[in-house]
């Protein structure tokens, strides 16, 4: 494939392409997750390093893949397993007032929420919204847009991970696990 066809099948420029195999692009979430899809891999192999076999210590990278809301919310990328359909991993700080919402994964995908400091609300298309405390866990549906939301007055941590549908054949999956940009505040 050609810079000038993955360029044009991601929906980017050839200079945006270009400047992102050189290293030179600070590249948002939604154009990594454009370049997966083009190229017909999941998200996570292109905001991993390559695995060795074994046992794998992943240390916390300042060129993670993670993205910020206008309101201080942040989504980062920190591993994804191996196995596909993949689970990966994200770590999200909401300070109080903040909001982000997630775009619909393949049909059978599932988010698993932990929160570890504060209270985090979370509202599935499905249903209302739910408060999830510190130490409490909740299971949400990833084939469907959810937000997620700091109505409290002290900062919200949660890790999520987000497992693809298993029944999602490798080429057809979408990697679901990138925010959209935060162009469009409050979502992430």
């Amino acid at each position: 494939m050609t810079v000038h066809q993955l360029a044009e099948s991601a929906g980017l420029s050839r200079k945006m392409v270009t400047q992102v195999e050189l290293g030179q692009a600070n590249p948002s979430l939604r154009t990594v997750d454009r370049l997966a899809a083009a190229l017909g891999v999941e998200f996570a192999t292109l905001a991993q390093s390559p695995t060795s076999g074994g046992v794998e210590v992943v240390a916390r990278r300042d060129d993670a893949a993670s993205s910020t809301s206008a309101t201080g919310a942040t989504l980062e990328f920190r591993v994804a397993t191996s196995v596909r359909p993949s689970a990966e991993l994200w770590e999200g700080t909401l300070p109080p007032g903040a909001r982000l919402a997630t775009s619909a994964g393949p049909d059978g995908s599932e988010a698993l929420i932990y929160v570890i400091d504060g209270t985090l609300t979370l509202a599935a298309q499905s249903g209302p919204p739910l408060n999830v405390c510190a130490t409490e866990s909740a299971r949400v549906p990833g084939d469907q847009p959810y937000t997620y939301s700091n109505e409290s007055s002290s900062t919200t941590r949660f890790v999520r991970v987000f497992q693809m549908g298993a029944g999602v054949a490798q080429e057809d999956a979408k990697p679901a696990t990138a925010p959209p940009p935060p162009q469009t505040p409050p979502n992430l």
